[in-house]
Order: C-alpha cells, then structure tokens, then sequence
C-alpha cells in the first residue's frame, strides 16, 4: 500500500490553486469579449481556444482525482504502474498552451522591437524547443516507464530541457519589452505613467512565469522521482493564459490614457511618434 498523502497531496494542493486560477481565466475571457467586440477574429478565436484548453486541463485533472480518490478509494501499487490518462492528456494541454502563449508574445517582441530578427528568433528557438522536448518527454511517459522514473531527472533529459527552455523564453520576452519600452520613450510627460506601466507590467509576468517554472524545476532535481513538482505543473498553464488575456484586457486601460494625452499633445513629430509607438502594443 502506498502513501496516498506522500502521492497525491501536493498535486491537490495545486489542483486547488489551479481552480482559483481558473475562476480568474473566466472571468477575464467574459471581461474581454464584452469590452472588444471589435477585435479581428483571429485574436478571438486564440482567446477562445486557450480558454477551452484550459476548461479540458480541468476536466481532466477533476476526472483524474475522481478516478483516484472515489471511484477506486483504495490505491494499491498497480494505480502507480502508469500514468493516469488524464494526467498525460493534460502535460499535452500545457504544452500546447505554453508555446501559444509564448508565440503571442514573440509576436509582440516583433511588433515592439520594430522586427529584431536576434531577439525574435531567440525567443522563438526557446519556445519551439520547449514544444518539442515537452512532447519528447511525455513520450517517454507512454512507453512503459513508471510514473517515478518519469519524475527522476536522472532519467528525463527532456522535461529538464523543457523547463529550462521556458525560462530563457519568458526571461527573453520580458527582458526585451522593458529594453523597447525604455529605448521608445520620447520624454513626454503625459505618456510616461503609460510606458512606466507597460514596463511594470511585463516585468511583473515575466517575473511570475519564470518563479513558477524555476520552482517546478527545482522539484523536478529535488524531488527524486517524487510527485511534488504537480502542484507548481497544474498552475502553470493558468498563470499563461491570464497572462495573454490580462494584457489583452489592459488596452481598455491604456487606450483611454494614450487617447486622453494625444487629445492634448501638440501636433508635432514627437506625438506622432508616441501614438505609433502605443499602436503597436495596444
């Protein structure tokens, strides 16, 4: 008989968290579809993708502790011979969230780096890297290795390399909005709460993205095969998605400042060149 508390009790925690989060994600896809009806299709049709990802990413792990814990209340070894389905069918989720999310931000690396071929395609080797590995890693899960072997790090190159994969692309993204940001300012006074704020900001979801995936990893070398390091998996791909959507929702925000401050800006180059600036962010 096995420790159902040593096994399963960090990835509830997580799971609690992770509905939390979940309840956010609602609540800002409703806040985003009443407040930009205008936007094109295919920036609303990301937004509902990723929220029906993540609706499945919970219906899955609700299954997988109802199959667990009720429907067969005692585990005994063999429950611990594979992986769980649903815990497989969610790695897939997350990963696919991750690189969307991860995409949309390169893109907008792009946009605001006037299209810096170094910085986009550093960001866009990492993410692809962390597709590929992430997926290179679950099949490994699939062909017959026991769930604490999947975990042991000794064992799993790739789940290390995906992780690491995540963090230089987060750090990236962030790293390269602030330096734009800061390089685009123009010294008008009525713009500057803005960029100060664009910059807080992205340092404030890169920042968040790479403690979570720092974290993970550190129970992924930690851990020893352990199932600690779900507690940190099952919150990442939530923390992703309210990220995409809470910049999204920020331009309602920053719209009306922008707005309000070239309503008064002078007609001269220097307001020209902020609105562009603004435009191509928000």
């Amino acid at each position: 008989m096995i420790n159902v508390v040593e096994v399963l009790g960090p990835a509830f925690v997580g799971f609690i968290f992770c509905l939390c989060l979940y309840g956010t994600t609602l609540a800002q896809v409703i806040f985003y579809f009443w407040s930009f009806p205008d936007d094109s299709r295919r920036t609303k049709y990301l937004v509902a993708i990723l929220c029906a990802g993540d609706t499945i990413h919970v219906c899955l792990i609700c299954d997988m502790f109802w199959d667990v814990l009720i429907h067969g209340r005692f585990i005994d070894e063999s429950t611990t011979l594979t992986l769980p389905w649903q815990l497989g069918a969610s790695f897939v989720i997350v990963i696919l969230i991750i690189f969307a999310v991860q995409s949309f931000f390169c893109l907008r690396v792009w946009r605001v780096s006037y299209r810096n071929v170094v910085a986009v395609t550093i960001i866009g080797i990492a993410a692809t890297t962390q597709l590929v590995a992430g997926f290179v890693s679950l099949g490994y899960s699939i062909h017959g290795a026991l769930p604490a072997d999947f975990f042991e790090p000794g064992n799993n190159f790739f789940a290390r390399l995906e992780l690491i994969s995540c963090i230089v692309c987060d750090g990236m993204i962030s790293a390269a909005l602030v330096y734009y940001f800061r390089k685009n300012r123009v010294g008008m006074a009525r713009t500057e709460p803005v960029i100060q704020q664009l910059i807080i900001l992205s340092v404030n979801m890169g920042v968040l993205l790479c403690i979570v995936t720092t974290v993970t990893l550190i129970l992924f070398e930690t851990g020893g095969g352990s199932y600690v390091l779900l507690a940190s998996h099952f919150i990442s791909s939530k923390l992703y998605v309210n990220s995409l959507i809470a910049t999204l929702n920020s331009r309602r925000h920053f719209r009306r400042v922008v707005d309000r401050s070239m309503a008064f800006a002078l007609p001269t180059i220097s307001a020209g060149t902020t609105r562009s600036i603004f435009e191509s962010v928000i």
